[in-house]
């Protein structure tokens, strides 16, 4: 007959001896196995584990402590870092997130790579070897101003004596150097985007008896026998503090002006005068709304 296909009643059984997976081959042949094979939709294996290593990529000795990744298409092994935390070299108990605190991030998605880059020194030390006549030195980075060392052939020099710092990165010498001389700068950096050295603060006397432009962190003492115009910084930020202080008693006669260069001064944008006898006046910067509080 030419067709050949038939019913199984229910209840039929095959001459198969043990337990088994049917299977059938390409002409419709019934057959069976132990196992499934990989190609049948099966593992080929006879055991969880060995089911799993059989649909894994090829382990070996290298792959140990590695784990799976895949790329969007293959799987493939990665190594898998189980790095040991530690601060000043002792060990810090791990955790799910590590944070770093002063540090400056960048990710570059075609690396997978994120670079954590770690703040300078907190202190700069710098040597010149002077040309002669050579009186401006140029720092490598920002310092702190009144907090720097300066050393001429190994003796220290006198802060607006023997030198100046009319910003945070030039030292100024009253004299020249000479050819041979070492100029040695000691300094601590001005580290304000890490938060290092951002609440740093100076206290530093200083005597004056001319117009000056005013450095954050100083406590002025003004000779007030004339008439002083005492210029305040062009960028503070907030938390800056400057003291001024009439030495000579006598501001009520010759006044002291705090030219304001650029910034508001108690919400105003007008210069302030100090006008009282032996008068003491400290000044915060409290961001651009006010400005220097004056009190």
């Amino acid at each position: 007959m030419s067709d050949k296909n038939f019913k199984v009643k229910s209840g039929l059984n095959l001459p198969i001896t043990s337990a088994a997976i049917l299977t059938t081959d390409s002409n419709g042949n019934i057959a069976s196995s132990s196992v499934l094979p990989i190609t049948a939709g099966g593992t080929g294996q006879t055991s969880a584990t060995n089911a799993i290593n059989a649909l894994l990529p090829v382990q070996n000795g290298s792959t140990v402590n590695y784990t799976i990744q895949s790329d969007g298409t293959n799987i493939s092994w990665a190594k898998l870092y189980n790095q040991l935390v530690q601060n000043a070299g002792i060990s810090v108990t791990p955790r799910r997130n590590l944070n770093f605190v002063g540090m400056t991030f960048t990710d570059n998605a075609g690396t997978d790579t994120t670079t954590i880059s770690v703040p300078t020194n907190a202190s700069l030390r710098q040597t010149f070897t002077p040309t002669a006549g050579q009186t401006v030195f140029t720092l490598s980075s920002a310092g702190v101003i009144g907090s720097e060392q300066v050393f001429l052939n190994g003796i220290l020099l006198v802060k607006d004596s023997d030198y100046t710092t009319p910003n945070t990165t030039t030292i100024t010498l009253s004299s020249g150097a000479a050819v041979g001389d070492i100029l040695d700068v000691m300094v601590l950096n001005n580290i304000t985007t890490s938060g290092i050295l951002n609440t740093y603060k100076q206290e530093i006397n200083l005597a004056i008896s001319s117009n000056t432009t005013l450095v954050t962190g100083y406590r002025y003492f003004v000779d007030t026998s004339a008439a002083r115009t005492l210029t305040l910084p062009a960028s503070p930020s907030v938390g800056n503090e400057i003291v001024i202080i009439d030495a000579t008693s006598t501001a009520g006669t010759n006044n002291i002006t705090l030219a304001r260069n650029g910034n508001k001064i108690n919400g105003l944008t007008e210069d302030a005068v100090i006008d009282v006898n032996s008068a003491a006046a400290v000044l915060i910067y409290t961001g651009s709304t006010i400005g220097w509080r004056l009190g």
